[in-house]
C-alpha cells in the first residue's frame, strides 16, 4: 500500500482503547475519576502507576470495579457495578493500567513511498494498523497555518462481533454478541470486500431448540443489495456465507431472523 505522511503524531489511546473509552463514557467513572487529576477518587494515571507491573492487577481491579470497595485511596467509597460484564471491566482496567507507561511514539514515514506492514510476534490476531497522514502549510498574508489530516485503519481479517459500529436487537459485550429477536442487525462500516469470496460467522452454543436461524448479508443498508444468506441450525462452530466477487468498499449489514445466535467474531476470507 502507499502511505503518505508528514509529521506523524503519536498513536493515541482513542484508537488502541476505543472499547474501554466507550464503556467509560457510558458509565459513572468520570464522576469520581479523571485521566490526570485527582477528584473524589484517584486519577486513572495514578492507578496505572500504582499497579504498574503488578501480577494479577487486571483481575484484582476488575473485581473491585464490579464489587466496589474502599480504603486503598482514603475513605472515598468505590461504588459497585454488578451489571458490568467481567470482560468489559477488564477492558477498562487494561486502559487504566496502560497510563502507567509512556505512550508509544509512532514512527514517521516519508511524504511518499511504499510501506509494508509487519505483524508483531505474539497474540495479534485482533490487531490493527493505523496510518495517519497530516500536512501543515506555512500560512500566508496574515492567515494562520492550516493543518489537514487523514487516517486509514487496516483491521485484521477477523473482527470481534462487538466491533460492529451499530446494531439493534442484540446483546453485546467483548466476549460474544447474542441476537435476541427476528429483525436484529449489526453494521460494520467501510468494509473492503474487493478480494473477499466468503464471510464466516464464528458462533457459540445457543439455547437448545429445533428452530432455524437465518442470516442475510446486505450491502449499503439493511434493505440493500443481498450478498448472501444462511439458514440452518446455529450450532457451535462456523457459519460460512459465500458472496459474489468485486463488491469493493461498503457498509456491511448482518440481518438476523429465527432462533437467537451467539456470535464471537466475523472472518473475511479471500477468494482462492
Amino acid at each position: 500500500m502507499t502511505a503518505i505522511a508528514s509529521k506523524q503524531g503519536s498513536m493515541d489511546a482513542g484508537a488502541q482503547y476505543a472499547t474501554a473509552l466507550g464503556l467509560i463514557a457510558k458509565s459513572d467513572c468520570r464522576s469520581c475519576h479523571s485521566v490526570t487529576e485527582k477528584l473524589l477518587g484517584p486519577s486513572f494515571t495514578q492507578v496505572g502507576l500504582k499497579y504498574k507491573g503488578e501480577p494479577g492487577a487486571t483481575d484484582k481491579l476488575a473485581k473491585k470495579i464490579i464489587q466496589g470497595g474502599e480504603g486503598v485511596w482514603g475513605h472515598a467509597q468505590m461504588p459497585a457495578h454488578p451489571t458490568l460484564a467481567d470482560a468489559d471491566a477488564k477492558a477498562i482496567v487494561k486502559y487504566v493500567l496502560s497510563l502507567g507507561y509512556p505512550a508509544p511514539k509512532a514512527k514517521s514515514l516519508p511524504v511518499a513511498g511504499i510501506y509494508t506492514p509487519i505483524v508483531p510476534e505474539g497474540n495479534n490476531k485482533d490487531g490493527s494498523f493505523i496510518l495517519r497522514a497530516a500536512y501543515t502549510d506555512r500560512g500566508a498574508n496574515g492567515v494562520a497555518a492550516q493543518t489537514s489530516e487523514s487516517m486509514l485503519v487496516l483491521t485484521a481479517p477477523t473482527l470481534p462481533a462487538h466491533k460492529a459500529i451499530e446494531g439493534d436487537g442484540v446483546d453485546v459485550n467483548i466476549e460474544r454478541t447474542i441476537t435476541k429477536a427476528t429483525g436484529a442487525w449489526l453494521r460494520f462500516t467501510k468494509i473492503d470486500l474487493s478480494d473477499i469470496g466468503q464471510i464466516q460467522l464464528q458462533t457459540g452454543a445457543r439455547d437448545r431448540s429445533a428452530n432455524i436461524s437465518t442470516v442475510e448479508l446486505h450491502a449499503g443498508s439493511r434493505q440493500g443489495k443481498l450478498l448472501g444468506t444462511y439458514s440452518g441450525m446455529a450450532n457451535p462452530g462456523d457459519v460460512n456465507i459465500d458472496i459474489p466477487a468485486g463488491q469493493g468498499i461498503t457498509e456491511l449489514y448482518f440481518v438476523f431472523s429465527g432462533a437467537p445466535m451467539r456470535i464471537s467474531a466475523v472472518k473475511f476470507i479471500e477468494t482462492k
